[in-house]
């Protein structure tokens, strides 16, 4: 292999033991990948030879296609690497994409400025680049870092695939993406454009979607605790898992193609299990329509609207505890509650028996998808799921939002989340916006998964990959002709349910409040000591070094023993994870550093705006928290007495 003979038999003995270190540690974490590098055999597609930029890095020569091309700077590779963080790192991102490694110094840097907890992946494409990387520098440090992932020498679609494996959309509150300048040069033209066709969307609508989880996730908590007067009394959707085991089910949602084949629906409710989406409650309602279940699991009042005033149709509602209660409350009594597997309501299980987990992934509609397969049901079926725009409408007729906000709902309501085309079933332009397109590749991805046959009925849109394409009128004939009374069966499971036992939920509420408490008043402490340093600080001219250290430490023996309170932190963490980000990236920055009279009170102000941050969301959570012991202990003080 032209980049690794070596004629000096000095140069090559060192080289080798480097790269024997490396790959030690490398097939610990890469087993596949360091047995594909030990075999690699020579491809002549890539020359690389060490070199020294000015300051005396070492730097790589890559000589392709009659080019030389220096992987990084030829002056200073660590100063163009810390441009190149400068560039995309932000305290309020937590997943960073690399494309090219080079010989590690950007990703050195990256992993300075951000926290354990932040997830980092690369994209090496030229695994010759990367074996030779591993001869000239150890890079052990950043292969045993554990949030660290990769991809080396695969295609823009593997690597991509590779990726989605460490994205979690309940995890991202921001991505940055940072490139190598010398790794479009090496890489094939059209490698990066490939791997960004694949990533486009997704990123846009998760960061949105989970600044939104940021900024909302208080009031997910107050939600949760409150409908817990529902979890206890309401069965769990875990209930009516198989109970329609080889049924068609139709999954109604609100796109405009809804229009064309709504009233189709009249003669499939006794032939199928029909699940509504929220959205498309009203506008199935205005045509006689019931549907036998609900989706819905938005926490704001908002979307209560799409229910508002129908809980007396006779339709049984499937919600998350996060949703507005005004929906739980309306529906008490014909309600199945369900999970997406957050903190809160994981821990709430540890005392009842579980809800039954559904996935969610920004629209209802993959609620209602995941619903129906867990539901046991074949065929699924698609209507009024168009992901675009046709003739430029973004919904079905009769939504709330047509109906009671009078806003016209057309494309151009879009455009600021970026309207472009796209090819639909028939092979016609229409337009969808990225968030649309996102749900499309969501859907994509997780038919493939599924082992039921799905079926898309919506007779138009763009979603078509994995799906048999059917009319309504032909799925009705073909796979909805035998009868069978949904409601029947929903009913059963829901009158078979009696009232939980709360007991252990209120020892554990007791237990989970006292520490909440406890975590408030060291807050208040704490932020009032960092308060009182700093102000003592500015008669300070010399540092008393004894002073700061002690001083410090306080702070920082506080912050642990908030920690400590294992449960009571993951509610906390979660109801103000801007904070402690900010606050652990702050510090890290610092942390390490000589003290002077600067950095301390750089430290100080750091810890002032955790603490205060912290315990003004206690002080929130407490109200919620007492709010649910009262009830607890109302309830169960009512089931004695009635027993």
């Amino acid at each position: 292999m032209p980049d690794t003979q070596i004629t000096n038999p000095e140069t090559s003995k060192a080289q080798m033991g480097i790269y024997q270190k490396n790959l030690s540690v490398l097939s610990k974490r890469d087993p596949a990948l360091a047995q594909k590098l030990d075999s690699l055999a020579s491809s002549g597609t890539l020359v690389c030879e060490l070199t020294k930029s000015k300051n005396g890095s070492a730097n790589l020569l890559v000589k392709r296609d009659d080019k030389s091309i220096n992987v990084h700077s030829r002056y200073d590779p660590v100063k163009e690497a810390e441009d190149l963080v400068d560039g995309v790192f932000d305290e309020t991102r937590n997943y960073y994409i690399v494309f090219g490694l080079g010989l590690g110094y950007p990703l050195e840097e990256l992993l300075k400025r951000t926290i354990d907890t932040d997830i980092i992946f690369f994209i090496e494409p030229s695994i010759e680049l990367f074996h030779r990387a591993l001869q000239e520098r150890d890079l052990t440090e950043l292969f045993s870092t554990g949030n660290l992932h990769w991809s080396v020498g695969e295609t823009p679609e593997q690597a991509f695939a590779r990726w989605a494996k460490t994205y979690q959309i309940a995890r991202m509150d921001g991505l940055g993406f940072m490139e190598l300048p010398s790794a479009k040069k090496i890489a094939d033209a059209d490698y990066l454009k490939k791997f960004n066709n694949k990533l486009k969307g997704l990123i846009v609508t998760a960061g949105g979607n989970l600044q939104t989880l940021m900024i909302m996730a208080r009031q997910y908590q107050a939600n949760t605790l409150f409908n817990l007067r529902y979890v206890l009394t309401n069965p769990p959707f875990a209930e009516l898992i198989d109970k329609f085991k080889g049924k068609p089910v139709i999954l109604v949602s609100a796109g405009p193609s809804l229009d064309n084949n709504i009233d189709l629906l009249h003669e499939a409710r006794d032939k199928a299990l029909i699940i509504a989406v929220d959205t498309s409650l009203k506008p199935l309602l205005a045509r006689g329509i019931v549907p036998h279940l609900i989706c819905t699991g938005d926490p704001q009042e908002a979307n209560y609207r799409h229910l508002r005033n129908s809980a007396d149709c006779g339709s049984y509602l499937i919600a998350e505890p996060m949703t507005n209660p005004k929906s739980f409350g309306d529906f008490n009594g014909k309600l199945f509650t369900a999970s997406y597997g957050d903190k809160v309501v994981t821990w709430i299980e540890k005392f009842i028996p579980k809800l039954g987990n559904v996935m969610c992934w920004g629209s209802v509609a993959t609620m209602a998808f995941d619903v129906a397969r867990k539901l046991g049901a074949d065929p699924i079926i698609f209507i009024g799921q168009d992901l675009s725009f046709p003739d430029g409408r973004t919904y079905a007729k009769g939504t709330y939002f047509e109906t009671e906000e009078k806003r016209e709902m057309t494309v151009t309501e879009q455009e600021k989340s970026g309207v472009y085309s796209v090819d639909d079933i028939f092979g016609n332009e229409i337009t969808t916006n990225r968030q649309m397109f996102a749900y499309h590749r969501w859907f994509v991805t997780e038919i493939s998964k599924t082992q039921s046959r799905v079926i898309n009925a919506t007779e138009g849109g763009i979603l078509k990959e994995g799906v048999e394409i059917l009319s309504l009128r032909e799925v009705l004939d073909k796979y909805c002709n035998e009868k069978f009374d949904s409601m029947e069966i929903i009913k059963n499971v829901a009158d078979g349910f009696t009232n939980l036992d709360a007991t252990p939920l209120k020892k554990g509420f007791d237990n989970l409040t006292k520490d909440l408490y406890k975590m408030r008043e060291i807050s208040k402490e704490s932020f009032e000591s960092a308060k009182e340093w700093l102000e003592a600080s500015v008669n300070f001219s010399v540092l008393p070094e004894s002073i700061a250290v002690e001083n410090m430490n306080i702070l920082e023996e506080s912050r642990k023993k908030l920690i400590s309170r294992h449960d009571a932190f993951r509610f906390l963490e979660m109801a103000d994870q801007s904070a402690i980000k900010r606050f652990l990236k702050g510090y890290r920055m610092i942390n390490g550093k000589k003290i002077g009279l600067t950095s301390y009170r750089q430290v100080l102000e750091i810890y002032i705006k955790f603490y205060a941050s912290v315990y003004s969301t206690l002080s929130f959570q407490l109200i919620h928290f007492e709010g649910a012991r009262k009830f607890l202990s109302n309830y169960i003080d009512d089931s004695g007495s009635k027993s």
